[in-house]
C-alpha cells in the first residue's frame, strides 16, 4: 500500500504542470446528428458537434479565473464569464448558440500554499432552439489538493448504482458524489435544485443530454454519464433522454468490467472519447499505455529523476485492471515542438495546446501555448 501511494504521488510530480484550468474553448468530428441552431448571417462555417463539445468542456474551467473563496461569489463570476465570454466565443467558432440553464456551481478553497483553487465546478447549457443540453464539468486545477486526490486515488471500489458491473477508482467516485450533491446558489440558474432534479424537469419530452469534460472532467463526464443511465428511473422514467458522454484527455475511471458496462450503454449513442496519443494524462491508469510514457517525446526524453517517477507510477498502475472506454476512443497525434527539450513542458503542451491545434481553434494566450495555435 505504501508503494501504491508513493507511485501515485510521484506521478503527480511529472504531470502537475499539465492539468491547469484554461477557461476557454475547443473542437473535432463525428458524433450523433442533432438539430443545430441556425447560424446568424455572416457566421463562419460550423464546427463539428464534437468540436463544439470540446469548447464547452474547456468552458467549464472558467470558474478558476477569478476566485474569491466564496462559492456564491465564485459561481456568479463564472456565470458572468460563461455568458459574456465563453458562450459568445463558441457561437463565433461554431454557429451554435448556448444559454445557461442550470448553475454554474463552483466550489473552491485554499490549497496547502493558501492559494484559492477550484475543487469542483459544473454547469448546464441548452443549445438555443433545440432540445440539446450540455453538462460541462471542470478539469483539474493543478493547484488543488482535492483535485489531485481525485485524479490519483486509484484504488478501485465497486460501482454502487448497479451490482456486479465492475469498479471505478476511489477518486472518480468521490468526484461523482460531489457533482451529485451540487445545488446552484441564489442568483444563478435553478437555485437549490440538484442536477438530477433539473434534468427531471426537462425530460418530459425527447431531449439529448451531452456530458463534456477535459482532463479530470473527462473522467468525471464518463462516470456522470453512466450514473445518469443507471439512475434513469428516478429522473427519466419515460426514457425520453438520450445521454451522450463526450470525454477529452481524460484518465481512465474504471476497470474492464465497468468499461464493458459503459460501452454496452453508450456504444451506439454517439459518445466519444477524444485523446492525444502524445498526452501523458489519458494514458493513465492503463498499464499497457503507461509503458509508452518514457518514449513519448524522442526529442525531450525524461530526466533520470522523471524516469524514476514514471517507472514507479507505472508499477502502481500494474496493480489494477483499468481500461479506456469505447475501445480506447478516437486518438490523434499532437505535433511535438522540436525546440522543446523539457519532458514536462511537452506534457503541458500536449495536454492543452495540442487539443486546440487539432480542433482548429486558437488556444487562449499563455506561456505554454505558442501563438501559432
Amino acid at each position: 500500500m505504501q508503494r501504491l501511494w508513493f507511485g501515485v504521488l510521484v506521478f503527480l510530480l511529472v504531470t502537475a504542470g499539465a492539468c491547469t484550468h484554461t477557461a476557454s474553448q475547443v473542437s473535432t468530428d463525428a458524433a450523433p446528428a442533432a438539430a443545430a441552431t441556425t447560424a446568424p448571417a455572416g457566421a463562419p462555417p460550423s464546427l463539428s458537434l464534437v468540436s463544439t463539445m470540446g469548447l464547452l468542456a474547456f468552458a467549464a474551467d472558467a470558474g478558476g479565473m477569478t476566485l474569491k473563496g466564496d462559492s456564491l461569489k465564485d459561481s456568479l463570476e463564472m456565470q458572468k464569464l460563461l455568458e459574456t465570454q465563453a458562450f459568445p466565443n463558441i457561437l463565433q467558432h461554431s454557429g451554435r448558440q448556448y444559454d445557461l440553464v442550470w448553475g454554474p456551481v463552483v466550489n473552491a478553497g485554499p490549497n496547502l500554499k493558501r492559494q484559492l483553487v477550484v475543487d469542483n465546478a459544473m454547469y448546464v447549457a441548452r443549445e438555443r432552439g433545440t432540445g440539446n443540453y450540455v453538462i460541462g464539468i471542470a478539469g483539474t486545477d493543478a493547484r488543488s489538493l482535492r483535485d489531485w486526490l481525485t485524479d490519483f486515488a486509484i484504488i478501485p471500489v465497486p460501482w454502487p448504482y448497479v451490482t456486479d458491473v465492475g469498479a471505478i477508482s476511489t477518486g472518480s467516485l468521490t468526484g461523482l458524489r460531489k457533482l451529485e450533491e451540487m445545488k446552484p446558489h441564489a442568483g444563478t440558474k435553478q437555485p437549490g435544485v440538484t442536477l438530477a432534479g433539473f434534468l427531471a424537469s426537462v425530460a418530459g419530452q425527447p431531449v439529448t443530454i451531452y456530458v463534456a469534460g477535459h482532463s479530470l472532467g473527462g473522467a468525471l463526464c464518463e462516470v456522470l454519464g453512466m450514473w445518469l443511465a443507471d439512475t434513469r428511473a428516478s429522473w427519466d422514467p419515460g426514457r425520453n433522454a438520450t445521454i451522450v458522454p463526450m470525454s477529452f484527455a481524460g484518465p481512465t475511471p474504471g476497470n474492464s468490467r465497468w468499461v464493458a458496462h459503459f460501452d454496452a450503454a453508450f456504444r451506439n449513442s454517439g459518445a466519444a472519447r477524444v485523446w492525444n496519443e502524445n498526452d501523458v494524462v489519458p494514458h493513465a491508469w492503463n498499464k499497457r499505455l503507461m509503458q509508452k510514457l518514457p518514449n513519448l517525446y524522442p526529442g525531450s526524453p525524461p530526466t533520470i529523476a522523471e524516469q524514476l517517477l514514471i517507472n514507479t507510477a507505472t508499477g502502481s498502475a500494474n496493480l489494477f485492471d483499468y481500461q479506456q472506454v469505447l475501445g480506447g476512443g478516437t486518438p490523434f497525434q499532437g505535433a511535438l515542438d522540436p525546440d522543446v527539450r523539457s519532458y514536462t513542458i511537452q506534457v503541458v503542451r500536449q495536454h492543452i495546446c495540442a487539443y486546440y491545434a487539432f480542433f482548429g481553434v486558437p488556444a487562449p494566450p499563455s506561456r505554454f501555448c505558442p501563438a501559432a495555435n
